[in-house]
């Protein structure tokens, strides 16, 4: 095949299974794919750090009283738990789980600390 320009045939490139291909890495950083790779690899951190969800009646899709809360944002996470003991054990559980998966917490911006009641209160937490 070819395609017809000013008087001369100019051929297409030959397949890619034709060509000799030098095989490149793509960082996708800061790309606009990056949070969709992300969300694959992070796929099943809900289970992971305990999270329970109701699956029947009018509660479903809630969580269980005393289940950690799980929100992500891209590379971002906030856990929610009960107290101090629970968060610890999140904790340890997530890194166990993200290890295999070559990630980690970053350490300078990992934190458990205490909400105010007043403020769990905005959030929905009783």
């Amino acid at each position: 095949m070819s395609h017809t320009g000013r008087g001369a045939p100019w051929p297409f490139q030959p397949p890619v299974a034709q060509r000799d291909v030098k095989a490149e890495v793509i960082y996708c950083v800061g790309g606009v794919i990056s949070p969709v790779l992300l969300n694959v690899a992070l796929h099943g951190m809900e289970e992971a750090a305990g999270v329970r969800y109701m699956t029947t009646g009018v509660n479903a899709g809630k969580t269980w009283p005393g289940s950690p809360v799980l929100v992500r944002y891209a590379d971002d996470g906030l856990v929610l738990c009960r107290d101090a003991g629970q968060a610890q054990q999140v904790k340890q559980q997530l890194q166990r789980w993200l290890e295999p998966r070559g990630l980690a917490f970053n350490q300078a911006k990992t934190k458990i600390v205490r909400v105010p009641r007043a403020q769990k209160e905005r959030l929905g937490c009783r």
